[in-house]
């Protein structure tokens, strides 16, 4: 079985298993993470916030608050960020960036419940006052912006902080090849991930004057996603959505897989 997927920061892991599993593998770059947070930047929220401690503090994921961190440099300033997150009640979207927190002592969160969206942040702010109630927000990739509206919305006071934004690879070869092979029915699944691998690939296919033939062989072709937002981002776009993985993990994506290896 030939699969293509687009996951760069597990795609070795997804790589192996699968090549272990007998598959084909055809793993296409789509994006890359550019940090774009700077030390003054982060320094100057310190200072503001010694002066108005925010109520709030949201981590949408692991690898921003680890961009964070490394822009922080200093343990010092490391301490005092924690310092505030410590006074403030913490909401995290997941595992990963609950497991950071918690490795640099902070164990007071709620974790929304699965599928991680921002519904179930949302949800968990529904009942309470959020007027002139100070809230952070560790986005990723780019703002969410339905996120900061509807809390801003509220009454509340956002501060959205981006520690790294979503660019498209330098180098398309792979991409090219992807979409030539695709076009050719020379590949038996496509699995997405995220819902930035939608877009990124679809601008691609516009550069390249692919993008009705891509449509097409997309509709002949089983295509896999892994959670509501990606599978939403492929209906929009007018891909058919065979199988969305519950619940949104690596490790029931993987295992998917093998199991249609198997059979």
């Amino acid at each position: 079985m030939r699969i293509a997927f687009f996951e760069h920061r597990a795609k070795d892991i997804m790589e192996r298993r699968l090549l272990e599993g007998g598959a084909e593998i055809l793993a296409v770059p789509l994006l890359f993470e550019k940090p774009i947070i700077e030390k003054k930047e982060l320094l100057n929220y310190l200072k503001y916030w010694n002066y108005n401690k925010p109520d709030y503090f949201i981590f949408l994921n692991g690898s921003g608050i680890q961009y964070i961190l490394d822009a922080l440099e200093s343990q010092i300033y490391k301490d005092e960020f924690f310092a505030n997150i410590k006074k403030a009640k913490v909401i995290v979207r997941g595992p990963k960036p609950a497991g950071i927190l918690e490795r640099n002592g902070i164990t007071h969160y709620y974790m929304i419940p699965e599928p991680y969206i921002s519904k179930q942040i949302l949800d968990f702010f529904s009942e309470i006052d959020l007027k002139e109630k100070k809230i952070v927000i560790q986005h990723y990739g780019r703002k969410n912006q339905f996120l900061s509206h509807s809390l801003q919305t509220c009454g509340a006071e956002i501060i959205d902080i981006i520690p790294y934004k979503w660019e498209l690879p330098e180098n398309h070869d792979e991409v090219n090849l992807f979409f030539d092979k695709l076009i050719n029915q020379q590949i038996d699944i496509v699995v997405f991930t995220n819902s930035i691998q939608v877009e990124h690939l679809f601008e691609l296919a516009k550069l390249y004057k692919t993008y009705d033939s891509v449509i097409n062989s997309f509709n002949k072709i089983p295509t896999i996603s892994i959670g509501p937002l990606c599978t939403q981002a492929l209906k929009d776009a007018g891909i058919p959505v065979k199988y969305e993985v519950r619940p949104s993990k690596l490790y029931a994506l993987i295992d998917f897989l093998l199991n249609q290896l198997s059979n």
